[in-house]
């Protein structure tokens, strides 16, 4: 059965309190389709999404940073959990694989997520990438095709997860959306400044669909 907007956004936001920003600043993202927004700055612009893509699912955050937060007052670790949860439906341990292949290799996160209870590596070859149930990728690195071609499949036909992590406000890299496919998400250049004063927020839902 498919899982509607409303219950994946309800399953997203579970727990989740307003967000502490940090000092960066996020792409704002836009969403078409079945895409939908889970977390919003204060000016309601969209800084998390996520989207079906055939049999599997893709979150995109807008900025690399917030995965690293440990502090629990934040609402950044939980948020983080639900996302890998999320990403790998069923799964009370899942395994994430971290994509080695550019020049950022987001350690402090590997571990975060082993404290987190679930598996955590690194991959680098695409032979391992179906060893894993949610890939990390970020929007820095150029995948070549090969690498896309593969992650395409894994998750519209095997059901895997692609948790997509990274801005483009700064360089506006052609690349930076290659791991979301055409699932409805779009990372835009569009530069959305912080505010140290004011939480981002889960995304309001008016109803639960039944």
């Amino acid at each position: 059965m498919a899982t509607s907007k409303v219950k994946s956004q309800e399953f997203l936001i579970k727990s989740v309190i307003p967000l502490k920003p940090l000092d960066c600043a996020v792409s704002r993202l836009g969403i078409v389709g079945d895409a939908f927004p889970v977390i919003l700055t204060p000016d309601e612009k969209i800084a998390v999404a996520g989207a079906m893509f055939g049999k599997g699912r893709i979150v995109q955050m807008a900025h690399e940073a917030y995965v690293s937060v440990t502090d629990e007052a934040s609402g950044w670790p939980r948020l983080v959990r639900n996302i890998y949860k999320w990403l790998a439906p069923g799964i009370c341990r899942p395994k994430v694989g971290i994509l080695r292949l550019g020049s950022n290799k987001y350690e402090g996160h590997l571990e975060g997520i082993k404290k987190y209870g679930f598996i955590s590596s690194y991959v680098e070859k695409v032979d391992e990438f179906n060893s894993v149930d949610v890939l990390l990728g970020d929007t820095y690195t150029k995948y070549n095709d090969e690498v896309l071609n593969v992650i395409r499949t894994l998750v519209k036909d095997k059901g895997k997860g692609v948790f997509l992590i990274g801005h483009n406000w700064a360089s506006s890299n052609n690349y930076a959306n290659g791991l979301l496919f055409d699932c409805g998400i779009t990372v835009t250049t569009e530069y959305v400044a912080y505010d140290a004063k004011k939480l981002l927020k889960p995304v309001k839902i008016a109803t639960s669909s039944k």
